[in-house]
């Protein structure tokens, strides 16, 4: 299935950019990413070992390794392939059946987890991708009492509810959810360094990410020049349709839709509200 994905890349990733936003380079790395997640498991499914647990003389104890059976995935739609990839993968080389509740805002890549699954000659059933609200068929997968494991990345009040859903059918879940990811610079820190953490940890994706670097804490002797390079990369980047960056570079898509626009002008008009100080940009695309 990897391999697959790579084969089509051309085809995947104008799909990628056009749903979510992100420049076209950006969706040709998560694509290589999502393959390799294949690449990983499928060496993982000849090596998975046992182990033996010494409970005393004249006892022999050891784990079996099962399948839980049918294994729900609700899928973010900031990385719809990627993040597909790195769960339904580890599924299929464990030996389970996979449902996965589309994004709604960025459904039409997981299509080709099943054409992938066709190509490969995966048994029908052994992928299932579903379209759907995540209050209306993300919460019948969560519930659903024929399924054994549940898989979600996305907001902690969903995950709650999910949580909250499986626990009513003893079924184990595994969920990924926000953060606040803090950068520390500290006094001897390189700054030339830190001024491409700053470009891959706030800016790619248009800062869509869990994990993206969403404040720093910088020692005070380092504070007006860290200041004056992170403005510097801000004002690098050229802002456009993702479709028209084709090559790496310092250039940023669009949001992926007009309400997650219009929440990061929200917080920014907050901020500056508060006492920020706005260096660039700040207000939305004409």
């Amino acid at each position: 299935m990897g391999r697959y994905l790579r084969d089509h890349i051309d085809q995947i990733a104008p799909v990628l950019t056009y749903e979510q936003g992100k420049p076209l380079w950006e969706s040709c790395i998560e694509i290589e990413g999502a393959a390799r997640y294949f690449e990983y498991y499928g060496n993982q499914a000849e090596t998975v070992e046992g182990r033996s647990i010494p409970l005393g003389q004249d006892y022999l104890d050891f784990p079996v390794h099962e399948p839980y059976g049918v294994s729900a995935h609700i899928i973010p739609w900031n990385y719809p392939v990627e993040m597909t990839a790195r769960s339904l993968s580890a599924a299929l080389a464990t030996g389970n059946s996979v449902v996965t509740k589309t994004p709604e805002l960025t459904p039409l890549t997981n299509a080709w987890f099943a054409t992938a699954a066709e190509a490969v000659g995966l048994p029908k059933g052994a992928v299932n991708i579903l379209c759907g609200r995540g209050d209306e068929a993300g919460a019948a997968l969560a519930a659903h009492p024929q399924v054994n494991q549940i898989v979600f990345t996305g907001s902690v009040p969903t995950g709650i509810a999910i949580a909250s859903a499986a626990a009513k059918n003893i079924v184990p879940c595994i969920l990924e959810l926000g953060g606040k990811s803090a950068a520390i610079v500290h006094e001897d820190a390189d700054l030339d360094a830190f001024e491409t953490d700053l470009r891959w940890g706030i800016f790619f994706n248009a800062g869509q990410v869990c994990s993206a670097m969403s404040r720093v804490i910088v020692h005070k002797s380092r504070h007006a020049e860290l200041l004056a390079r992170a403005e510097k990369v801000a004002k690098s980047l050229q802002l456009d349709d993702g479709i028209n960056f084709a090559d790496f570079g310092p250039n940023m898509g669009t949001m992926v839709s007009l309400p997650q626009r219009d929440r990061a002008e929200s917080m920014v008009v907050r901020a500056v509200a508060d006492g920020g100080q706005l260096i660039t940009g700040g207000h939305r695309q004409p």
